[in-house]
């Protein structure tokens, strides 16, 4: 296991992890290809379909239809990316979480997986991941 099973990326995009630079989004239409010509996409939302590379030009309106929910994708209007998610320590540019997983955590601030989880919390998330027994009785520092 790896980064990659959460879908984990660096960002090259000015707007990175949403709408307004992925592909799926038509921009000057405000809607998304995967999720239909009823509902409404900000650029400043995002989901875990994100493709880098955008937004989608208006002639690819012919190929817009309905193919996830925006529950199912898990659309939300958040400004997401490692620095603003609970289990980033910016002090060691690392990712608690997959520490807790024994799997390369050190990230890229303005990447992100789809186990981003909002910083509501950070401080008591982080601690209650120090508490995770690694396996071969492995210390975490």
């Amino acid at each position: 296991m790896d980064k990659s099973t959460f879908l984990y990326f660096k960002s090259k995009e000015t707007n990175p992890n949403q709408c307004a630079s992925c592909r799926m989004f038509l921009n000057k239409l405000g809607i998304c290809s995967l999720h239909g010509k009823d509902v409404k996409i900000e650029p400043t939302m995002s989901c875990n379909y994100y493709l880098p590379s955008g937004p989608a030009p208006s002639s690819e309106l012919e190929h817009v239809q309905v193919s996830i929910t925006p529950k199912e994708s898990g659309l939300i209007n958040e400004k997401v990316s490692c620095e603003r998610c609970e289990y980033y320590d910016e002090d060691c540019g690392e990712c608690l979480f997959f520490k807790s997983l024994n799997i390369e955590s050190k990230i890229d601030p303005h990447g992100c997986c789809t186990n981003w989880t909002k910083e509501d919390d950070k401080k008591e998330s982080s601690e209650e991941l120090k508490k995770i027994k690694l396996p071969n009785n492995e210390k975490k520092s």
